[in-house]
């Protein structure tokens, strides 16, 4: 009996296949004709509403959008709702892709119809960031981040109206005007006015959206609200001529939302100014938003850079912003003078695996991307940004809640150990700032930088952001390394918070700044940081460098020329002030400046000088500082004393370290402290203010006048009153200080090979006296040291000296040839 066994199918029939394919078909049909729908359909255009400007709070996927692996959904949606004629920054380019772009959704099939919108929190006066939640229709929660209270903007800094396009502006039929003045762009009278062509800035939005350590092109665009203070027919910004493709501008007026025309532009090379002609004239008190769609530069300055080769696998690689005076024009268009100051936004992208920090922490961060928040008014040079790799950070926190969380960026190889001491004086030089100015630091976090600066710097201090050499934090045992961080954490006030209206004023700030350093240092334990000690060292370097003949109010065109004639001169000056009129002056004064100055604008040399006054309760105090910043110079005292007459002072000008006649110039303000070895060892401060002025009668056998050198002047006697001196020396039970007797014999060897000193006849024998003590006592070296041993005129080591340097001095000429025995001449035998 056989089986029936199953076969297996054959599977479905031809037909059944047919049909399955023509569903297919229809469906592709079907997706291709709703995506060429959706291609041609036309987008409406949005309007770019400026009336919000405050930093939003940014929602993690904006952070994944930014990284290189991230959908394409934001570029998408920016690529079909941006206008051509609307240039954003970075920022406004999230706050759309948060507006149109979904950030979370429950199915493939969430309609974007529900995309979750976030409402960022804005205020009119003070933009804060909170941690405070978005309101969202999936109830997505905003990223948190710190709270920042940041200074208060100008009011009409804060809101724009919806721009209006004016399709005249495109056409070619504008006839410019005449070709401009470049005489009305000097620097000077810029600075006075508080304006550039009428206009001065409020807010910056800046992307920088091309910058690496590897290579030396930066890119961007820049939108810059300005103000108009003065009716006026162009608008005109700082660049340099390496700052390129700056000509596609555009500008509207921020009340309205009117687009104003731009004729053309002009590139002022000498005042490295660019100049936008106008159609129309804008009337004062117009607020307008200036947008430059693309800028390019090659800055040689302003940039530094630290590339580790490929097999420096350990090493750094470090760029960042060195501003100073007039660099910034040299990265990006901007109002560059210390006399605008401006609030600043700022997105950088950078490559992957770089750390990016500004002056402000930052509000959104990426991979290949990082925002910062909204800094407070600072000029262009306080402004800056640094890209670091290879490198971590260490934070600590505040220890009261007056200061600001620190943190301590250094390479890897670093120990933690080794930074202790950076952030113990960190914290207590912030700490001294804030009791001497009355102002706290303006921000929740400081961060300070390790990196190797290119030389000679030690240091550059945007607000906010320290940077200081890597070989100074690396050796701690000296000094200077101390001295460095102090000196920019004081900047961190005078020269950000406050800071002067003009680079001809550069020397007031660093000489301020410097001083300060010198009082916080002091309160360190370390060795050689005594005030009065630096004193003296800086005035020695000081007056060897007087040969220069540079006035410390000069036209400076560089930074490092202005701090090689005034870095070791200016805050001589101050400690005189202290010094001269009482050791409250400074910290005084301190408290004026930035009451008046700090955020709010520049101050001019009358400024500083007028509070100086009101802080002394005297006008000498501005009147010593005006005699010396003035002019180039120092004054030469010579003291006239005789036992119980009356004690006379006179002065005359040094100029080019060589001793001038009076002329028309008036006397410098010199604050002296005379001391003398009467019985009562009297000290009198005395204020010499006059060419030749006597004060009372000194009952003591010699007298020495600012006996710790810390007077920013030479001082000699009369013959009478050195050989006084000699005679204490001379005698062990007279009690002179060697520091003293240095400094007298110092500027006495000074003024003997200059020939200042002239022999009567009734004074040859003193002064012939005086020589042979000092010559006695090895008080002299070196070609005084011959000089003043008129019996070594014809020694092995002094001959040539004598030939050269002695014989042209007047005072040895008259001993020599009147005195000084002469030599018997051998005679054969």
């Amino acid at each position: 009996m056989t089986e029936d066994v199953a076969k297996p199918s054959k599977g479905p029939s031809r037909a059944l296949k047919a049909v399955f394919a023509a569903l297919c078909l229809a469906l592709l049909l079907v997706v291709l004709s709703a995506v060429y729908a959706l291609r041609i359909a036309p987008t409406p255009a949005i309007v770019v509403d400026h009336s919000n400007d405050s930093t939003p709070l940014f929602e993690p996927l904006w952070v994944a959008n930014l990284s290189t692996d991230a959908p394409p959904l934001a570029s998408t949606v920016l690529a079909t709702t941006r206008s051509s004629a609307t240039v954003t920054t970075l920022l406004e380019d999230i706050q759309r892709i948060e507006e149109t772009s979904p950030l979370t959704t429950s199915s493939p099939s969430t309609p974007s119809s529900t995309a979750t919108s976030t409402t960022p929190s804005t205020t009119t006066k003070t933009p804060t960031i909170t941690e405070e939640a978005a309101t969202t229709s999936t109830s997505t929660t905003a990223a948190p981040f710190p709270s920042i209270t940041l200074i208060p903007a100008l009011e009409n800094s804060e809101s724009c109206a919806p721009r209006i396009e004016k399709r005249l502006c495109r056409s070619r039929s504008f006839v410019p005007s005449a070709s401009v003045r470049s005489d009305q762009w000097e620097e000077a009278a810029v600075s006075a006015s508080g304006h550039l062509s009428g206009f001065r800035p409020l807010l910056y939005h800046l992307n920088i959206s091309s910058v690496s350590i590897a290579t030396d092109t930066v890119a961007g665009s820049i939108s810059i609200r300005v103000e108009c203070v003065s009716d006026s027919n162009a608008v005109a910004l700082h660049a340099d001529r390496s700052v390129g493709e700056i000509d596609d501008v555009s500008l509207w007026d921020c009340r309205t939302g009117e687009e104003i025309c731009v004729i053309r532009s002009t590139h002022l090379l000498a005042q490295q100014i660019v100049v936008f002609e106008l159609a129309s004239t804008v009337a004062s008190g117009s607020v307008l938003e200036l947008s430059v769609s693309t800028f390019q530069s090659r800055p040689s300055v302003g940039i530094y850079r630290n590339r580790a080769a490929n097999w420096e696998r350990g090493r750094a690689s470090t760029l960042g912003t060195v501003f100073g005076m007039r660099k910034a024009r040299n990265v990006f268009p901007c109002f560059d003078l210390p006399v605008f100051q401006a609030e600043m936004e700022l997105c950088v992208s950078h490559t992957r695996g770089v750390h990016a920090r500004s002056n402000t922490p930052a509000v959104s961060t990426s991979e290949s991307a990082t925002c910062f928040v909204r800094t407070p008014r600072i000029p262009s040079y306080v402004f800056g940004f640094s890209l670091f790799s290879r490198l971590h950070s260490f934070e600590r926190p505040a220890p009261s809640t007056e200061l600001p969380v620190v943190e301590v960026v250094v390479r890897n190889q670093m120990d933690i150990s080794g930074l202790e001491w950076v952030f113990n004086e960190t914290f207590q030089s912030v700490e001294r700032m804030h009791e001497m100015t009355g102002v706290r630091f303006p921000l929740e976090k400081l961060s300070v930088a390790v990196a190797p600066l290119p030389e000679p710097l030690q240091g550059v201090a945007p607000l906010g952001l320290v940077t200081i050499q890597e070989s100074a934090v690396e050796y701690p045992m000296y000094l200077r390394s101390h001295s460095a961080l102090a000196h920019e954490l004081v900047h961190q006030w005078v020269g950000d918070v406050v800071s002067v209206a003009s680079w001809r004023d550069i020397c007031l700030q660093e000489g301020l700044a410097a001083y300060l350093e010198w009082l916080i240092t002091s309160t360190f334990p370390l060795a050689d940081s005594d005030v009065d000690g630096r004193c003296r060292e800086a005035k020695t370097v000081a007056l060897q460098r007087e040969a220069q003949n540079i006035a410390l109010r000069d036209a400076f065109r560089e930074l490092d020329h202005a701090l090689g004639s005034c870095a070791e001169k200016a805050p001589v000056l101050f400690h005189m002030l202290d010094a001269g009129f009482g050791p409250k002056l400074v910290p005084r004064f301190l408290r004026l400046l930035f009451q008046k100055f700090a955020y709010q604008k520049a101050a001019h040399f009358d400024d500083w000088i007028d509070l100086l006054n009101d802080a002394a309760k005297t006008t000498l105090a501005g009147d010593l500082l005006t005699s010396y910043f003035s002019r180039p110079g120092y004054p030469l005292v010579h003291v006239d004393f005789r036992p119980n007459q009356p004690l006379r002072l006179s002065q005359r000008l040094v100029v080019g370290d060589v001793p001038s006649k009076n002329g028309s110039a008036a006397p410098f303000v010199v604050p002296l402290e005379i001391d003398d070895n009467s019985a009562e060892r009297k000290t009198r401060f005395v204020v010499l203010q006059e060419f030749e002025q006597a004060e009372e009668p000194v009952a003591a056998s010699w007298v020495v006048a600012d006996p710790l050198s810390t007077t920013y002047s030479r001082i000699v006697y009369s013959v009478e009153n050195y050989n006084g001196i000699a005679a204490c020396v001379a005698d062990r039970g007279c009690d002179f200080p060697k520091k003293v007797l240095k400094n007298v014999v110092g500027d006495f060897c000074w003024a003997l090979l200059k020939d200042v000193f002239v022999a009567t006849p009734s004074e040859a024998d003193a002064w012939l006296r005086l020589l042979q003590s000092f010559a006695a006592s090895k008080v002299a070296s070196g070609d005084c040291g011959c000089c003043i041993d008129v019996a070594s005129r014809h020694s092995r080591h002094c001959k040539w000296t004598w030939v050269d340097r002695c014989q042209k001095v007047s005072l040895l000429k008259t001993l020599t040839t009147s005195k000084a025995p002469k030599r018997t001449p051998r005679g054969r035998s």
